[in-house]
């Protein structure tokens, strides 16, 4: 089946990741937060996936989203960003995140 990969025991179509996942990502408005879950090994076999993804991180809107604490060279790439702050999150920090780091950078 077309845009259909494997990954361990799943199954990844990419169409619907393009068709479902990508247009949820792009922002409507000038000013709005893009939040992203998750950029992970799955949603990587997507090349409409990882160009809007580069695309949203390259604009001026401000982005919070998971990601994968292993991965591929691109998920590699994209926490070695300058402009991206990876914050592990943990039961001890979670509920502290949004205060201390969305009104610091957003």
């Amino acid at each position: 089946m077309k845009g259909r990969h494997r990954l361990g025991k799943y199954v990844i179509n990419t169409e619907d990741i393009d068709r479902i996942a990508v247009p949820s990502m792009i922002p409507k408005r000038s000013n709005e937060i893009v939040v992203i879950d998750e950029i992970g090994k799955m949603e990587c076999f997507s090349p409409l996936f990882r160009n809007t993804l580069i695309n949203i991180l390259d604009s001026n809107h401000p982005v919070i989203g998971s990601i994968s604490l292993t991965g591929n060279r691109f998920i590699n790439e994209i926490k070695a960003r300058e402009d991206v702050l990876v914050v592990h999150v943990t039961e001890k920090n979670r509920d502290e995140l949004a205060e201390n780091y969305v009104n610091r950078y957003v």
